[in-house]
């Protein structure tokens, strides 16, 4: 395909209209590169001629303003109503506003869109493109998404804005529904300098920064914080949070609720989050700082894994949850209501994998009558506190003492390294590793797995490869 810049014998006439006078009352257009379809242009245009449009693309024809050329015919290029002045190709573009007011639009493609001074209004288009407000009251319009697709199932991906300064209009776009479930979509705040306060229940959704933005957010689209202290305010419905760095505060309702301190993007997160999933079937993963999890009345999956001492609180319903044997003193899980279940890792487990002869194995004592888990480092002893849980798990790469309650509890011991167990009274179930095995089962109607290790059992109703 040839490439060649905007001649005036490129521009086309419309009904009722004239050639333009390419004298003193013209436009100037001068287009200095071609490469990587990424364009940087310079245009004058008289104060009494209407706005230029830069067309950055190959194969559409720059037509009237607002108008691009295809078939030799004008096609207007709108956002919301309004004429373009800079407008994309169908590939994936980088498109960068002027200091003044602007009208960008996307077209398809991946493509990336910020824009600078002035109240500007971008549109995304179709594709998985990334919108970056600038320093006016900026509109940005993901619009529609992209379905990719193969023999594998179809994937739809889905739009990012950030709004930047200034008093912004967030929109991600409709998306497509696929059996049922939406597309990816995002909303950042991470250029903001302040923190930001999103109330995602109010009508329409505000967030406060350094402006105060309006959002348009349907089911599943992620909110993205800053890196500084965040406050977010959730729904009745889903919720998809990403705190970031600083000491967030959460709380967010009910509906099947996801919340992220960030960490996991690569980005520092050393900090204090609380938050406060509400009721319904959440998820949270904090992987940094002192962070407070409070979980509500649904099954919640929470993870734990900061080198710092966390507490989970997991409300009620059948929780699963992932803890962090620390070097440092305190951290808590109270799995409340329901049956719970907790897995205790090294900060560097890597399961199923055998241990590598230099790393310390540490010995952890899991008392549930005393309601701690001791977990005796060469630095140290270090202790959580550990209440209402029912079923327990390790790390492959750790020693277990474990000694249970008269309640019912289960068991499911390292595979790599010895289990010795007291399980007191209660209908108990242990599952051991590879090594040699003591399991003592106490009162009630217990069963012991042990595996394929020399394993010793005593007072085991129910013995398997003991």
């Amino acid at each position: 395909m040839s490439r060649r810049c905007a001649r005036s014998s490129d521009w086309t006439r419309t009904r009722g209209q004239s050639p333009p006078d390419h004298g003193r009352s013209g436009v100037r257009l001068r287009v200095s590169s071609l490469e990587d379809r990424r364009f940087a242009v310079t245009a004058r245009v008289p104060s009494f001629a209407s706005a230029l449009v830069v067309i950055a693309t190959l194969g559409l024809v720059p037509g009237p303003a607002g108008a691009v050329e295809r078939d030799g015919r004008p096609v207007a290029v709108l956002c919301k109503g309004e004429p373009a002045t800079i407008v994309g190709t169908t590939g994936n573009d980088r498109l960068r506003g002027t200091a003044g007011k602007d009208v960008i639009v996307g077209l398809s493609g991946n493509d990336r869109i910020r824009a600078l001074d002035g109240a500007d209004l971008l549109c995304g288009g179709e594709g998985k493109d990334r919108l970056f407000g600038g320093d006016g009251d900026d509109r940005l319009h993901g619009e529609r998404d992209a379905v990719v697709g193969d023999r594998g199932g179809r994937v739809l991906v889905g739009d990012r804005l950030d709004g930047g300064l200034g008093n912004d209009h967030l929109d991600p776009g409709h998306d497509s529904r696929l059996g049922g479930s939406g597309g990816y979509q995002e909303v950042r705040f991470t250029s903001e300098s302040v923190g930001v306060r999103v109330d995602l229940a109010a009508e329409p959704v505000t967030a406060r920064g350094q402006g105060e933005d309006v959002l348009v957010v349907l089911p599943g689209t992620r909110v993205v914080g800053s890196n500084v202290d965040d406050e977010f305010l959730g729904t009745e419905g889903r919720d998809d949070v990403t705190g970031m760095a600083g000491n967030d505060t959460a709380r967010l309702g009910g509906g099947a609720d996801s919340w992220s301190d960030g960490s996991l993007r690569g980005e520092s997160t050393v900090d204090d989050d609380v938050v406060d999933l509400g009721a319904g079937r959440d998820d949270a993963e904090s992987f940094a700082g002192e962070d407070e999890i409070i979980g509500g009345f649904g099954g919640d999956t929470i993870w734990s894994g900061s080198l710092r001492p966390a507490a989970i609180d997991a409300g009620g319903g059948k929780d699963r949850l992932v803890a962090t044997l620390t070097q440092a003193q305190g951290g808590s899980v109270d799995g409340g209501a329901g049956r719970d279940a907790v897995h205790f890792q090294r900060p560097d487990e890597q399961d199923s994998t055998p241990l590598r002869e230099e790393v310390e194995v540490p010995l952890v004592v899991i008392a549930v009558p005393a309601g701690t888990v001791e977990t005796r480092w060469e630095s140290g002893d270090v202790t959580q506190d550990v209440r209402a849980v029912e079923e327990f798990g390790v790390s492959d790469h750790v020693l277990l003492d474990f000694h249970g309650s008269d309640a019912a509890e289960t068991l499911t011991g390292p595979s790599y390294n010895p289990l010795r167990a007291w399980l007191g009274g209660g209908d108990d179930v242990v599952q051991g590793g590879r090594r040699p095995d003591q399991v003592d089962g106490g009162d009630g109607q217990d069963e012991a797995r042990a595996g394929p290790g020399r394993d010793t059992c005593v007072a085991v109703e129910i013995e398997h490869s003991c």
